[in-house]
């Protein structure tokens, strides 16, 4: 069995890339952790997909990955096509119940620990296909804040609130509470703007008493 050595991944709810990782995420350092080469096409079935390993093929891998500092053992593989890395954290059944990128001076080292090798067989089906978010980590929590903040709203009939923040995210007067409703979670929709930004920060600033 090959290893790859001294590893920090992120096993939080979400599959975040490492320029997105905060320090209350599940950041794991790894002693070890199991090595295996696969395709590229293999590789993106499990970028894109939930997947599920066979339960025969993934036993000799349970309780192999080792933590820095810590008698704890996980069950992590490490799959590398020789240009892309990611870290699974799998259930005995061989299913994923978490996954991690790599920072990139760790990707770089592993993928070059495979370059020279064949890819691998490995059995596995592919379940529900991922959702992806295009947008930042930033952008998705402000985004969630608004729409939260409108909720509330709308639950508590706060018209003069509401009212606030639509003149400062349209740049005009509105009084009609159900239609300021509407109009924002319709530009909810749309990519993240910096507008987005200041309505989130004003919502957090009404909280702390500064409006």
């Amino acid at each position: 069995m090959r290893y790859c050595y001294d590893l920090i991944v992120n096993l939080d709810n979400s599959f975040w890339e490492f320029y997105e990782w905060e320090e209350q995420d599940n950041l794991v350092s790894l002693k070890k952790v199991p090595l295996i080469k696969v395709s590229d096409f293999d590789l993106r079935q499990f970028l894109q997909y939930d997947v599920c390993f066979d339960e025969e093929w993934i036993k000799p891998f349970l309780g192999k990955t080792l933590l820095r500092g810590k008698k704890e053992k996980l069950s992590c593989l490490l799959f590398s096509s020789g240009r892309d890395c990611v870290v699974f954290e799998v259930n005995e059944k061989g299913c994923v119940v978490a996954r991690s990128r790599l920072l990139i001076t760790d990707e770089n080292h592993c993928n070059e620990l495979v370059a020279s090798l064949k890819s691998e067989f490995v059995p596995y089906k592919v379940l529900n296909k991922l959702t992806c978010s295009r947008e930042f980590r930033k952008a998705n929590y402000e985004k969630h804040l608004i729409e939260v903040e409108l909720d509330t709203l709308e639950a508590s009939g706060n018209v003069s609130k509401c009212a606030f923040f639509y003149y400062e995210w349209f740049g005009f007067v509105e009084d009609n509470l159900e239609k300021m409703i509407w109009d924002c979670r319709e530009e909810l929709k749309k990519e993240y703007t910096i507008k987005m930004h200041e309505i989130a920060s004003l919502i957090l600033l009404s909280y702390k008493g500064c409006l």
